[in-house]
């Protein structure tokens, strides 16, 4: 609320697509969607603590796969999209052609280079986003690429990072948009070099497209993103049945926290 009444001004109402695009939550989503053995979930209304008993288990090693695209960035962004929530952070998504992996790369920019200093990033509120491609439900999907970041992160500081989004139709382009389902990649750290990062997940029943994105959430330090492929398997998985819980916005994003802290 201390903000320029601008941004405030954007916030009546509780933006639940806006919340559901961060990291934390896309995690936590993917979290209880593929490990949950039962949950405990209270609705919004009531005093308590939520509940889930998980089982983490070992991701299957996607190997039996054929690349469906590849993405190297050479003459620019290769149909990718920028999206922002703020008009303010625009300008911190661009192509960068030279001091890369190879010959070019998508780069979402910290706030100084981009000459926006007043704006920290929102949470969810950047990213680059892939055309959509047709998939096919209960087949594998696998996203690769290299990522660095601008100087060293600090474990606690890490940001940057792959996200896969399983749609029933396409949609249009909106940072606010809401698939079945994400799967996010691990976070890059420590010195400034390139490390590769994975994303799989299985398109879930009623799942006929698929998206690629590239985010941050925060603009301490600008980013980098190239050589991206993504796989599908040449067979159907046949996964264990378990219960595939998706916990709703009106829970997960509470109006009161019921006076827990």
């Amino acid at each position: 609320m201390l903000s320029p009444p601008r941004m405030p001004t954007q916030f009546w109402a509780k933006p639940d697509n806006l919340l559901s695009q961060n990291y934390l939550t896309l995690a936590t989503r993917e979290l209880l969607w593929n490990h949950t053995i039962k949950e405990f979930m209270l609705p919004w209304q009531a005093s308590g603590y939520n509940y889930a008993l998980t089982q983490i288990k070992q991701p299957p090693i996607l190997n039996n796969t054929k690349l469906l695209k590849k993405f190297d960035y050479e003459r620019g962004v290769d149909d990718w999209s920028p999206l922002v929530f703020l008009k303010e952070d625009k300008d911190k998504l661009s192509w960068l052609e030279e001091g890369n992996k190879s010959k070019g790369s998508l780069v979402i920019m910290k706030g100084k280079e981009a000459g926006n200093n007043k704006w920290l990033t929102i949470p969810g509120g950047i990213r680059w986003e892939s055309t959509s491609f047709k998939i096919k439900p209960g087949f594998g999907y696998k996203v690769t690429g290299w990522v660095k970041n601008s100087e060293y992160v600090e474990r606690k500081y890490r940001s940057g990072f792959l996200r896969l989004d399983f749609y029933k139709n396409e949609v249009p382009l909106s940072i606010t948009s809401r698939p079945i389902i994400s799967f996010v990649s691990s976070r890059p750290f420590g010195e400034s070099i390139w490390h590769k990062v994975e994303v799989q997940g299985f398109a879930p029943q009623g799942a006929n497209f698929i998206k690629v994105g590239f985010q941050t959430d925060d603009s301490t330090v600008t980013v980098y993103l190239d050589e991206v492929e993504l796989y599908e398997t040449k067979e159907e998985i046949k996964e264990e049945k378990i219960e595939r819980y998706q916990i709703p916005d009106e829970d997960f994003f509470r109006p009161s926290d019921s006076s827990f802290t």
